[in-house]
Parts: C-alpha cells; structure tokens; sequence
C-alpha cells in the first residue's frame, strides 16, 4: 500500500503551530489509511512537549546521536542539557538525559568490571 500526494502547508512556526502540523499530519495519515483515532491518541498527538522551539531543536539534535560510545554520548548530553536548560519542564529531555547518564555508568561497569 502505498500513499500518494501533496499538500502544503503555509502557517507560522511557532511551537504551537509547529505541533499543530505534526498533529494535522498525523490525523490526515490516519485518515488515508483509514484508520480510526481515539480520543485518547488524539490527545497524545496534540501535546505539546515544550513551548520553547530552541530546547526542541536541541532535543531532535541528540536523538540520532549514539549512546555506545564516548565521543556522540558527550555531544548528546550537551545538546539535552541546553535544552533542559532553556525548559526546565521539558519532560521528554530530561528523561534522554537520564539515559545518557546511565550510558556513562553501563560504559564504565563494561570497562572496569566489579570483583
């Protein structure tokens, strides 16, 4: 199956609207698909995980960046730790700040085994 067409979107990006499209986008997939959405997905596709479009830049910059060696795992926490930085309340930033801190530990306990 295969999904074909274009349409373009002209809005303003500001976070809100940027989310806006990436909602409208889902429900439109869906739709073409023909599948249903529920009420509570439909919620989950609304939110939005920051107001600040700097931190969510900086959030999508760390995404890609590995998490099994030294050098990425630096640059991925100093990209979320900006970001946690321009939104203390940016949930999902955070929580790829926990992982990379507990990527240092799994690294260290790899190269210097307890006993």
């Amino acid at each position: 199956m295969s999904i074909s067409g274009r349409r373009d979107y002209e809005r303003e990006l500001t976070p809100k609207e940027m989310f806006a499209i990436q909602a409208a986008l889902s429900t439109e997939i869906a739709g073409a698909l023909k599948a249903a959405i529920s009420p509570e997905t439909k919620k989950i596709l609304e939110r939005r995980p920051t107001e600040n479009l700097a931190a969510y830049e900086l959030y999508l910059k760390a995404r890609p960046l590995s998490t099994s060696s030294r050098d990425p795992l630096k640059s991925r926490e100093k990209f979320l730790q900006a970001a946690v930085e321009l939104d203390p309340n940016f949930a999902e930033a955070w929580g790829e700040l926990a992982a990379v801190h507990a990527a240092y530990v799994f690294q260290a306990l790899i190269a210097h085994p307890p006993g």
